[in-house]
């Protein structure tokens, strides 16, 4: 603990063995690279979803996002934010995007299919969930859903047609 705290005190830090020099201004290191950028940002990121600060975390996201837009992990983290500070039309948009980026991902086919079910969207919903299934059949919990919005939108024959998929 001595050592970390004498390393930051005279501007260094260790990561995984190797140190990292960076400048001081009044008497905190301040991040040189876009990777050290990226890093704090996180970590503030972060601290502020676990404390409950839904909206700050969803700008420190959406920066994060501009300065690493390829991230699918940061887009996910930031997907889920939104969705936690009620910003579920824009979660929407950034379950897309992550679609875009990576079609075959499940995680967010179902999460836009969520989104569109809480939006009123169910035919939208029925359409990210069927892509989800057709990408991985398995999720049982996800075909009672569908036959579930299908009943709700009368068309019964879908339902059974859904039902009948499933037992084969």
């Amino acid at each position: 603990m001595r050592r970390i705290l004498t390393s930051l005190v005279v501007g260094s830090l260790t990561v995984a063995g190797s140190v990292l020099w960076l400048p001081l201004r009044n008497g905190e290191a301040q991040p040189q690279t876009k990777a050290d950028q990226l890093y704090g940002l996180h970590r503030e990121a972060v601290a502020l979803y676990r404390a409950g600060r839904y909206e700050r975390a969803a700008r420190h996201y959406h920066e994060l996002v501009k300065l690493h837009p390829g991230s699918i992990d940061l887009l996910k983290d930031f997907m889920w934010v939104l969705w936690r500070a009620n910003h579920k039309e824009r979660a929407s948009e950034v379950a897309v995007q992550i679609i875009f980026l990576k079609a075959d991902d499940t995680e967010a086919w179902n999460f836009l299919g969520s989104t569109q079910m809480e939006l009123g969207r169910r035919r939208q919903a029925i359409q990210a969930f069927e892509t989800s299934l057709q990408l991985n059949p398995t999720q049982l919990r996800l075909w009672r859903v569908v036959a579930q919005l299908y009943l709700d939108l009368r068309q019964y024959d879908q339902a059974i047609h859904l039902v009948s998929q499933l037992l084969q």
